[in-house]
């Protein structure tokens, strides 16, 4: 698909032409078919376009940009900045020809800018005895950048004078810049170019016409110099002073190769009035080099010529390439360079130059093709001698699969008919290349044998390789001075080797010493043959990594150990032994030891099938795994752990029991089970592939605004922990990728504590329970509080304490928490304590307020759980809430500007849930334009801020 400007200008200060290209996804996401899907609405829970919603990514994503327009947009588009146009600055003749003549000046910058106008007269600039060269003339004039004009259909009789000025999209002129003036040249000078070669440079200029003039003079200089130095002239050279030619050729062969050099040409009127072409160019003088074919007596021979030049590209130039003509005639032997798509059935050539590089470092190659009417006798290519020392030159034939180095002498071959003989001349630092073979990843095991393949090209030129294993932190050296006729290698695996998360590497060494560095594109580790099992004493997610083990429970984690599975019916099973594959709740006494040299699962394993709701999964291998880099595999399509978010197929959150609690973690270690929860249905045929080291993009969201968690514990129960906050691209509603479930349940008699949310418009609500939960960010502007709900669950009258850590609230935020009849204030302390009664449940809230506390504040918000819907909407939406206690209340609408436009209500509401809908109207019952909306909802001193869009 492709995306078109026309009928726009090019030079405005505003272009009208605003487009996304829904084609592509933007650069930020990760460039994947199912990131793709999922941002223009493919549900993959369904397996089917959702039709309603295609474009709710899209909107996300780039609304941004409305809302942020939609305030300066009037404004920018009545242009008129109030000010008056600056003055062009600098005016000066840039260059003069027969007819016309090329101004320059600075650029200005002025918002409402409409166009440059030059004034133009052969007597100084009056108040009306002046013609106007603007954009009616040149649609470049109507830019404020631009820089340069070129007034034609001039009298090369007459004297000039011009000035400029600017003039904006109100009418308003700035001053008149300074004036200059001049007359047309005798000559109007066109392809003015240079081409430098052997020993030489080729100047190449064209003249449409030329009345009174002398002749032409050439200027030189080194790119370093800043004055031009006469070289030749008209005076000197007759072809210089032929003024009746329309095309000249000059040749300067006062050059050395390895020089560049700039050049200026100008002419010269019959009053001695010299006219520089104010249009300079510059050439590179570089060797050519040559291959030369000839017969076995020398009695027939051709040449080809090559070379490399900054100025000329890789494709066809002019100048530099010069075609060449088939062989013909009954004896010949012919060679020329050969360029396929040149042309509609290629082009030969006979000198082909090439863009500039450095053959001692880079490398650049020529198609060559030979004809010979000599049959069966040999032929000889030799290269010229100009050559330095550090590079290399070589020929490989692909008639017979030979390579030759053309600096050991030269290349000798028959030919068996007059077909084209086709070879590849390269010219530059040719090395070797090591292809190492691909295999997946895998895990080594002491004991085990690697066989490592590779493939090398142009191993001609490989001296020796060495061989060798490297991670981010250890490298280990396996074998060195390889030759470069093997391409394998076996390695028996030490018994002690441990290196986790590490590639093959292979140093290649050729025969002019220079070294690369060649890497496997797989990854692997090495385990030692015995493997130590640590476990420390107490509740822990684990899982077996031997598959042919069947050990008890008490022998992998000590006398007195017990392992619990879950059942289905939400119960929990003992184990006596272990399997392999099975996620286990784990109960040790004290830390415990066990050792084995049985073999490790090595390989992927996809054998993981997900069921909707919490999932307890064992870790198979013995290596950690990055929770970003689990894999997963719908049907038969593979999904990264990122693309099943985006799908809403998992949640974020992967806990596992470490250290007396549940921790949300970044990292699955070896002999670790975790939980994942899965919200698709049984019947996708979901499941966890586990490859180890598999790499993916990571998915940590934006940087919260600010956080905090809060844990509460107990002396007879372990820990549990919430976190609070505000984000970027949070809202007050359910956010799938930031708001994240409760932990599952546990084996045992536990303390809880999670975040609640109920509300009921809230369609995309997955979890009533929470361990995480963030909000919009509180108003800089007004005085703003944030309500969130928790819930804890004691299990016993033990007294329960509450901390707060992490907590990087903004200077002047106040939080606190309502439990019961108590109030906390963590302005005065971190923690708290807190007694239930009895066993039970216990709801509390907290408050954060982006003011310090006060006396006033009231113990719970008088008005909670907003919620707008549908939001953007058209052309009505409703906006609910509940209140605590009977009071009064005010809800009114107002517009991006702060103008209020609608009173949607103002009395007394008795306390509970209430429902407003505005119908898209003001006070006056007209239907208000699209745009932005705030609805804000006052109950005594509290005041809360919601967001709304209009579409039309």
């Amino acid at each position: 698909m492709q995306y078109t400007q026309s009928g726009t200008t090019d030079y405005d200060v505003y272009d009208p032409f605003l487009h996304t290209e829904m084609d592509e996804l933007p650069n930020s996401y990760e460039l994947t078919e199912n990131t793709y899907k999922w941002f223009y609405g493919w549900n993959e829970a369904l397996g089917q376009w959702n039709f309603d919603h295609l474009f709710d990514n899209f909107n996300l994503y780039y609304l941004r940009w409305v809302y942020d327009l939609n305030s300066v947009l009037d404004d920018m588009f009545a242009m008129d900045d109030g000010l008056m146009p600056p003055t062009p600055a600098g005016l000066a003749i840039q260059n003069q020809s027969l007819y016309s003549i090329t101004l320059s000046w600075q650029p200005v910058d002025c918002y409402d800018f409409d166009t440059f106008e030059v004034l133009y007269a052969t007597d100084p600039i009056g108040t009306d005895n002046y013609s106007i060269y603007d954009r009616n003339n040149n649609a470049a004039m109507a830019s404020p950048n631009c820089e340069t004009a070129t007034i034609s259909g001039l009298n090369y009789q007459n004297s000039y004078y011009f000035k400029i000025r600017a003039k904006d999209k109100n009418g308003n002129y700035s001053q008149l810049s300074n004036e200059v003036t001049t007359v047309p040249a005798p000559a109007n000078i066109y392809s003015f170019m240079a081409h430098g070669l052997d020993n030489a440079v080729r100047l190449y200029w064209g003249v449409s016409g030329q009345t009174n003039n002398l002749g032409y003079k050439v200027y030189r200089k080194t790119p370093t110099q800043t004055d031009y130095t006469l070289i030749d002239s008209y005076l000197t050279n007759p072809t210089l002073a032929n003024v009746t030619a329309s095309t000249y050729t000059f040749w300067d062969y006062d050059v050395t190769n390895g020089q560049n050099w700039d050049y200026m040409i100008s002419c010269t009127n019959i009053n001695n009035q010299e006219f520089f072409y104010n249009y300079p160019v510059s050439a590179a003088v570089r060797t050519i080099h040559s291959l030369c074919l000839t017969n076995s007596t020398a009695t027939l021979a051709d040449t080809v010529y090559f070379a490399q030049n900054p100025y000329a590209s890789d494709s066809q130039d002019a100048y530099y390439d010069i075609t060449k003509a088939n062989p013909s005639g009954p004896n010949y032997v012919w060679a020329g360079f050969w360029e396929p798509y040149w042309g509609s059935s290629g082009t030969s050539l006979s000198r082909e130059v090439k863009s500039g590089y450095d053959p001692a470092l880079d490398l650049k190659t020529w198609t060559l093709r030979v004809y010979a009417s000599q049959l069966n006798t040999p032929l000889s290519l030799t290269a010229s001698s100009n050559f330095s020392r550090a590079e290399k030159l070589y020929l490989y034939d692909s008639g017979n699969g030979t390579w030759h180095n053309l600096f050991s002498g030269p290349y000798q071959f028959t030919v068996t008919n007059t077909g084209a003989r086709t070879m590849t001349l390269y010219w530059g630092n040719l090395q070797p290349k090591i292809v190492l073979s691909n295999q997946n990843n895998h895990l080594y095991q002491g004991g085990t044998n690697i066989n490592l393949q590779w493939s090398a090209q142009n191993s001609f030129l490989i001296d020796h390789l060495d061989l060798y294993v490297k991670n981010e932190t250890d490298s280990l050296f396996l074998t060195g001075n390889i030759p470069a006729s093997q391409s394998s290698w076996s390695y028996n695996v030490p018994a002690v080797a441990d290196m986790q998360n590490a590639r093959f590497y292979i140093d290649c060494y050729a025969v002019d010493g220079f070294m690369q560095t060649f890497a496997a594109n797989y990854t692997f580790g090495l385990i030692p043959r015995m493997i130590l099992h640590y476990n420390e004493p107490g509740w822990q997610t684990r899982s077996l990594i031997w598959p042919s083990l069947l050990p008890s429970v008490e022998s992998i984690y000590g006398a007195g150990a017990v392992a619990f599975t879950p059942t289905n019916e939400g119960t929990w099973l003992e184990n006596e032994d272990l399997l392999f594959g099975i996620a286990y709740w784990v109960n040790a006494p004290e830390v415990n030891f066990y050792s084995t040299i049985a073999d490790i699962c090595a390989t992927e394993l996809d054998s993981f099938p997900l069921e909707p709701g919490w999932n307890f999964i064992a870790n198979p291998h013995y290596c950690r795994y990055p929770v970003h880099n689990l894999r997963f595999r719908i049907q038969t399509n593979q999904f990264l752990f990122s693309e099943m978010i985006a799908q809403n197929l998992v949640s974020r959150a992967v806990f596992v029991y470490r250290n007396g609690m549940f921790q949300a973690v970044d990292t699955i270690e070896p002999f670790e089970a975790f939980y994942i929860k899965y919200y698709g249905n049984q019947s996708l045929n979901t499941y966890i592939d586990f490859y180890p080291y598999f790499s993916a993009p990571d998915i940590t969201p934006p940087d919260n605004f600010w956080q905090f968690q809060v844990t509460a514990s107990s002396v007879d129960s372990d820990s549990n922990t919430f976190i609070l906050g505000t984000n970027p691209i949070a809202t007050d509603g359910y956010d799938f990728y930031l708001d994240l479930p409760a932990v599952p349940e546990k084996p045992f008699p536990s303390l809880k504590s999670y975040l609640t949310r109920e509300p009921t418009e809230d369609y995309g609500f997955r979890d009533l329970r929470l361990s995480a939960e963030f909000q919009e960010n509180l108003s800089e502007a007004i005085a703003q509080e944030k309500i969130w709900h928790f819930k804890l669950d004691c299990h016993s009258n033990s007294p329960v304490e509450f901390n707060l850590s992490d907590v990087n609230l903004p200077a002047n935020y106040s939080v606190k928490i309502y439990l019961e009849d108590q109030i906390f204030s963590y302005n005065y302390a971190s923690s708290f304590t807190f007694i239930p009664p009895s066993p039970g449940t216990y709801s509390g809230i907290i408050k954060v307020s982006n003011r310090p506390d006060s006396a006033e504040d009231i113990i719970l918000a008088p008005v909670t759980r907003i919620s707008i819907y549908p939001n953007p909407f058209n052309p009505s939406t409703t906006i609910a809430f509940s209140t605590k206690v009977t009071r009064e209340v005010e809800l009114s609408l107002y517009n991006l500007k702060g103008q209020k436009v609608r009173n949607l209500f103002q009395g007394k509401l008795n306390s509970g849930d209430h429902k407003l809908i505005w119908d898209g109207k003001d006070n006056d019952g007209r239907t208000v334009s699209s745009g932005i909306y705030f609805a804000k909802i006052q109950a005594g001193s509290s005041t809360q801020i919601r967001k709304m869009l209009l579409l039309k």
